[in-house]
């Protein structure tokens, strides 16, 4: 597979490389702890040369351009990171981040 990273454009064998996956989920429902799930972005990540909390850094801005360019509606989202299972579904989890989304922005609590 070729891939970019700052050195350039360069092949990597797939016993060679550390992939991972990050997958954007609008959480559905009323129960927080029964909540549905549908995934509506996800993305290949190949983590040359970098470790695990490295590629998680980029996880949050991932999500939130996804939402942004998708012009999704206001709810809750879950970004997760993790390895894939052979049915292509987030297996492995490394960790994730709940994000709540206006429609045009990230929500954040009021100071005070």
């Amino acid at each position: 597979m070729w891939v970019g990273t700052d050195r350039g454009m360069h092949y990597i064998d797939d016993e060679d490389r550390a992939a991972y996956c990050f997958t954007l989920t609008r959480l559905v429902g009323d129960d927080p702890v029964d909540l549905d799930e549908c995934v509506i972005g996800s993305v290949q990540v190949v983590a040359e040369e970098q470790t695990v909390e490295q590629v998680k850094h980029g996880m949050r801005g991932w999500a939130l351009a996804t939402l942004a360019a998708g012009r999704y509606g206001f709810g809750r989202y879950e970004v997760a990171m993790g390895v894939r299972d052979r049915d292509g579904d987030l297996d492995t989890r490394f960790g994730h981040e709940v994000i709540d989304w206006d429609g045009d922005r990230q929500l954040v609590p009021a100071a005070g």
